[in-house]
C-alpha cells in the first residue's frame, strides 16, 4: 500500500469518527429531551413561566443572597432537601424565587454539587405557584408605582411652596418636609400666605418710617396705608411702642443766626 492511500485512508477514517461523535450527540440530545419528557422535567429555557425545580442536596445546605454577586447581603438559609423554584440559571448562579426571592450557587467552585434538579410537582401546584408569583409582582409594581406618584406629589408642593424651581425627585422626604414647614409657617404668621406677606411689608415699612427726635424713636402708625387683613390674629410687632397724642408735636430746633440780629 502506498503512502498516498494509507494517508487518504486515515483522513476518511478520520471523517467518518468526527461525523459519528456529531450524529451520536445529536441522538443524545434528543434521547435526553425525551427521557426529560417522559420523567416530566421541563425543558426549554428557564424563565418565570417555565421554572426549573432543584432541591437542596449538600449537607451544608446552601445560603440565599440577594444579588448574583458572591459577597452580596444574605437574604436566607436553605437546609438539605428544600425544593427551590429556579426562574433564571446565569453560570454556576441560579436565581430563584421559591421558598424566597435571591440567588444561590447549583455548585461550588471546586463543583461540589449543591443543589440538583428535581421532578417538578404536580400541574395544580404549578399553577397554584405562578398565580403566587402574578400577585407578588402585580404587589411590587403597585407599590414602586404608589411611590413615584408620592414623591411626585411632594415635589410639586414643595415646588409651588418654595418657588426654586424642580426638586430632585430623590428627595421626595425633603420636599415634603419643605412643604410641611412652609404650610406651619403660614400658620404661625396668621393662617394664610397673603397675611405672612402682610406681616413681612408691615414690619417692613414700620422699620423705614422710624423718625429719631430728642434721642427718642416714634413710630408711625401703618404711614403706608397697608390694608390689615380682617384676622383677629393679625397683630403688630410688640417691639414697636404705640404712638401717643403728644408724640405727634413737632421738635423745637433752635436758631443758629439769633444771635446775629
Amino acid at each position: 500500500m502506498s503512502s498516498d492511500n494509507y494517508n487518504e485512508y486515515i483522513d476518511k477514517g478520520i471523517h467518518l469518527f468526527r461525523k459519528g461523535v456529531k450524529e451520536a450527540k445529536k441522538l443524545g440530545k434528543k434521547a435526553n429531551k425525551e427521557i426529560k419528557k417522559a420523567a416530566g422535567l421541563p425543558t426549554g429555557p428557564c424563565t418565570e413561566t417555565n421554572p426549573r425545580y432543584y432541591i437542596v442536596v449538600a449537607r451544608q445546605g446552601a445560603m440565599v443572597r440577594k444579588g448574583i454577586e458572591m459577597d452580596s447581603e444574605q437574604v436566607h438559609g436553605l437546609r438539605r432537601a428544600d425544593i427551590c423554584t429556579v426562574v433564571k440559571i446565569s453560570g454556576r448562579r441560579a436565581k430563584i424565587v421559591e421558598p424566597v426571592v435571591g440567588w444561590i450557587s447549583l455548585y461550588t467552585a471546586d463543583g461540589e454539587v449543591i443543589m440538583r434538579q428535581t421532578l417538578p410537582p404536580d400541574r395544580r401546584e404549578q399553577n397554584m405557584h405562578l398565580d403566587r408569583r402574578f400577585e407578588q409582582v402585580k404587589r411590587e409594581q403597585e407599590r414602586v408605582g404608589g411611590y413615584k406618584e408620592a414623591v411626585k406629589i411632594a415635589n410639586d408642593h414643595a415646588t409651588a411652596a418654595m418657588g426654586e424651581g424642580t426638586v430632585d425627585s430623590t428627595a421626595g422626604s425633603s420636599a415634603a418636609a419643605a412643604a410641611e414647614r412652609f404650610y406651619q409657617r403660614d400658620n404661625a404668621a396668621g393662617g394664610t400666605a397673603a397675611h405672612f406677606g402682610y406681616a413681612n411689608r408691615r414690619d417692613s415699612a414700620q422699620e423705614d418710617s422710624a423718625v429719631a427726635t430728642d434721642g427718642n424713636v416714634v413710630q408711625a402708625s401703618n404711614p403706608w396705608g397697608l390694608d390689615e387683613p380682617n384676622n383677629s390674629q393679625s397683630t403688630r410687632s410688640s417691639s414697636v411702642p404705640p404712638v401717643s397724642s403728644n408724640d405727634n408735636k413737632k421738635p423745637v430746633v433752635a436758631d443758629p443766626f439769633a444771635d446775629l440780629i
